[in-house]
């Protein structure tokens, strides 16, 4: 049984969202300030969290005995929001006051930070392949969302990662030209994003509604065309060979894409890094490059009271939302949430930060909402369909039973 090391609950907080912090065998719940943020498109989650300054300097070091280096396990409301390390503790205080601040990152960190060690540095395979490859001493293992293209890197010859190359550095190079974006979940493993659809609650519907002067308390919303190209277009290069001559062996080009923004010439060529061996590869980098262009067209930041959507569930990273904002030019438009940022203080009690982006920018294809406005975001510029027997995605590793419930233990009277 897990040992209670708390005071009265977390002030402002509702006894539904209490904030657990569970540390070998120990759950702590008296925490003055907490700050948790989970991303997709980044590669660790992070955490922030203040205690109360009503102990004495003595009974706060007794009680809360939290190092740097330890394993911590994140509850909100009973529903875990972060897996991760304790890699930072501050203590202050002086005559009046006293305080301990831990902040910590996703378990993720120890793979994103690490070096690849390996015998040859080279990997064959696909992306998934070599992710596994490259993750196998680490405890962080690669998740996959969605479909993700099994083109091996340069046929049998494979591909070399750089002396010293951290792992997220190597799939960071390579994630683009397969058309995949990486990033973090809630139980310590590494994202593989490719192509998908989600259908949290229904198609059209997202995880939940966010409605202008009913649920969002404050909105930002910015519509940006800096990084808006007319045409998108990809080369690449590959070795000679027998049946190709040497025109096709110097230059490999993509199907061009055009935007459905500008309406004024103004191209982007990228260029691949590495050699290539098919046209596909090049079609696939110059998908990527274009969704993510035009994926950074708008970015709204919400904020909502609490923890939890009104269908009852922790706000989810990934997961997509229907934002209805006229004002902000967001009529009824399905986006995606690329990160969310859970808060809670003793002013404004339990609230959430909604990052939202287009969904494509994180490879969501999801079907609009009927009627959408779609005022200020376009069509996706690469649209892909759903596969006619589409494979699950990998599901996310599951979360030991939660320990019995414990009493919090309540101050001593004075």
């Amino acid at each position: 049984m897990a040992d209670a090391q708390s005071q009265p609950n977390s002030p402002g907080a509702n006894p539904e969202e209490l904030v657990e912090v569970e540390v070998a065998g120990r759950i702590y719940t008296d925490w003055e300030t907490v700050w948790i943020q989970h991303r997709w498109g980044e590669g660790v989650p992070m955490f922030r969290l203040t205690t109360a300054e009503r102990d004495p300097m003595e009974e706060l070091w007794s009680r809360l005995q939290i190092a740097p280096g330890d394993l911590v396990k994140i509850k909100l409301g009973g529903e875990i929001a972060i897996t991760g390390v304790v890699t930072v503790r501050q203590t202050a205080y002086d005559a009046n006051s006293h305080g301990v601040a831990i902040q910590g990152v996703g378990i993720q960190w120890f793979a994103f930070r690490g070096s690849i060690i390996h015998p040859t540095q080279n990997f064959k395979g696909g992306f998934v392949s070599i992710a596994q490859q490259v993750l196998a001493p680490f405890d962080s293992k690669p998740r996959v969302i969605g479909e993700i293209d099994p083109t091996p890197f340069n046929k049998d010859r494979g591909i070399n990662s750089n002396t010293g190359e951290t792992v997220w550095q190597f799939l960071s190079r390579l994630a683009p030209d397969r058309k995949v974006v990486l990033g973090a979940d809630v139980f310590g493993n590494i994202l593989l994003i490719g192509p998908h659809w989600n259908d949290a609650i229904g198609p059209s519907q997202g995880i939940d509604r966010l409605e202008e002067g009913v649920n969002i308390l404050s909105c930002q919303a910015l519509i940006d065309v800096t990084k808006v190209y007319s045409k998108y277009m990809t080369r690449g290069q590959t070795g000679r060979s027998d049946e190709g001559s040497p025109a096709d062996a110097a230059q490999q080009e993509s199907q061009p894409i055009d935007s459905n923004t500008l309406k004024i010439y103004s191209p982007l060529m990228t260029p691949i890094e590495h050699p290539v061996w098919t046209k596909r590869e090049v079609d696939l980098r110059n998908q990527y490059e274009a969704t993510w262009h035009e994926g950074t067209i708008i970015e709204a930041t919400i904020l909502v009271q609490g923890f939890f959507t009104r269908y009852g569930k922790l706000w989810e990273a990934g997961q997509d939302v229907v934002i209805q904002s006229p004002m902000a030019m967001l009529p009824n438009e399905l986006l995606a949430l690329r990160s969310v940022t859970f808060t809670q203080d003793r002013s404004s009690g339990s609230r959430t930060t909604l990052d939202c982006v287009a969904p494509w920018y994180l490879q969501d294809y999801s079907v609009p909402p009927p009627g959408a406005g779609r005022a200020g975001l376009p069509a996706p510029p690469v649209q892909e369909t759903r596969p006619v027997n589409p494979t699950p995605p990998t599901p996310a590793t599951p979360a030991p039973p939660p320990a019995p419930a414990v009493a919090s233990v309540p101050a001593p009277e004075e």
